[in-house]
């Protein structure tokens, strides 16, 4: 799950480099056992991008598969609060 302090992001890695993100938050979160998106191939390339990009990433690496765990949810939506202030 990737959230910006403007939108919400679904995104492929290929879309990626068509979209402006400099100088923006991000936050991401990734299971470490998923199976669809590996996280190695995925969350951590797209946190890698992000960063080169002058993103300010939140990196959250959960022991879990292709899914949104209630704990990881409440934090980001908390940081989406935070960071809206």
């Amino acid at each position: 799950m990737v959230i910006s302090s403007i939108r919400w992001l679904h995104f492929r890695r290929a879309s990626l480099s068509k979209v402006s993100l400099t100088g923006s938050l991000a936050s991401v979160s990734h299971g470490t056992k998923d199976h669809i998106l590996p996280i190695d191939r995925c969350g951590r390339r797209v946190v890698a991008e992000l960063r080169a990009r002058a993103y300010e990433v939140t990196f959250r690496e959960f022991d879990g598969d292709h899914e949104v765990p209630p704990e990881v949810a409440r934090e980001a939506l908390l940081w989406v609060a935070g960071s809206a202030q």
